[in-house]
C-alpha cells in the first residue's frame, strides 16, 4: 500500500477498494489479467480474484447491457469487493478512465520502486498506459 500513502484507512477511504484489489493483483504478481482488462483489443470485461473482488470495465457500447445501464455516464471501471468479507467502507467505487489509470500509475511505480527486476514483466503494462495517454489527448 505504500503507493497510495503510509496511512491506509479502509474503514474511511472511500478509493479502499482499488487500492485492496491492485494491491491484491502486484502482490500476487498477477499483472497479465490486469493487462487484459485495459487492452483493449482483448476485449474483457472484467476480472476477479479470490477472495471476492471484481474489477469491471464498460465501454460505450455495453451501456446498453443488462448492468451497465445503472452506471453513470462518466464512469467507465468499477471496483467491488463482498462486505461479507472485508469491512470497507464503500466496497463498490466507480472511475473515470483517467482517475483509474492514475491509481494503477501509482501501484506500478510503487511496485516498481521496491521490486525494480519486474520493470520488464511490466513493460506491457507500461506500453498500456502509453496508448491511453495518447487516446486521453485526442478527447
Amino acid at each position: 500500500m505504500k503507493a497510495f500513502g503510509s496511512k491506509f484507512e479502509p474503514h474511511l477511504d472511500k478509493d479502499a477498494t482499488i487500492k485492496f484489489i491492485l494491491n491484491t493483483l502486484l502482490m500476487d504478481r498477477d499483472i497479465d489479467r490486469l493487462i487484459e482488462l485495459l487492452d483493449i483489443s482483448q476485449n474483457v470485461g472484467g476480472i476477479e480474484g479470490e477472495p471476492s473482488w471484481e474489477l469491471e470495465q464498460a465501454e460505450d457500447k455495453d451501456r446498453s447491457l443488462p448492468g451497465y445501464s445503472e452506471w453513470s455516464n462518466w464512469a467507465y471501471f468499477r471496483a467491488t469487493v463482498d462486505p461479507d468479507f472485508y469491512e470497507l467502507s464503500h466496497p463498490e467505487a466507480y472511475y473515470t478512465t483517467e482517475d483509474f489509470l492514475r491509481f494503477v500509475n501509482l501501484a506500478v511505480a510503487a511496485h516498481l520502486e521496491t521490486y525494480p527486476e519486474e520493470r520488464n514483466r511490466l513493460a506491457a503494462l507500461i506500453t498500456l498506459f502509453k496508448n491511453y495517454d495518447h487516446m486521453m489527448d485526442e478527447l
